[in-house]
């Protein structure tokens, strides 16, 4: 009979836990990025339609960095107190393409029909190239950092070009 003690794994600081959450807020907006580059890319409304719920996750991920890192800054190294307010910084950057890409859906559903096919080509390219801006920082070849929000304000660019050619009175 062994008298073998079995130790349960100590409990995840909030520092790790606040950063293990940036890191999934990025693999939702990745996950965002790539439905919106192929909803785009196949014309399909539905699959445009699921980004709603991801944009909804990363809303409740940036309330809860947002507490938890003004609930513990205080209580961490000041090592740690600068990278949870990155995370914090970087993650108001992932909300924001959450919304781009939602408003990006709803733009391309209305207009879907009506999309130059170089158009789609550039934009399915945009939200591609967004994704792998996403992807961690140990799977990127340049050490340049991103600027993920800056890039994703203009997918919509694009939409707004087809939505004015589709307001236009015919020629």
């Amino acid at each position: 009979m062994s008298t073998a003690i079995l130790r349960s794994p100590e409990p995840e600081s909030p520092y790790v836990y606040l950063v293990k959450r940036t890191v999934e807020a990025c693999r939702v907006a990745k996950e965002a990025a790539a439905t919106a580059a192929e909803g785009i890319a196949t014309a399909s409304c539905p699959l445009l339609s699921t980004l709603r719920e991801r944009e909804k996750e990363l809303d409740r991920l940036d309330m809860e960095i947002d507490a938890g890192v003004t609930q513990v800054i205080t209580q961490v190294t000041e090592s740690e107190a600068r990278e949870l307010l990155a995370c914090m910084k970087f993650m108001i950057s992932l909300e924001r393409i959450g919304d781009l890409l939602l408003s990006f859906a709803g733009s391309a559903q209305a207009v879907c029909a009506r999309i130059e096919p170089q158009d789609i080509r550039d934009l399915t390219h945009m939200a591609t190239v967004l994704e792998k801006m996403l992807l961690p920082s140990s799977h990127r070849k340049s050490r340049k950092p991103a600027a993920p929000s800056q890039f994703a304000s203009h997918l919509h660019d694009p939409i707004a070009r087809a939505r004015r050619r589709s307001c236009q009175e015919p020629g």
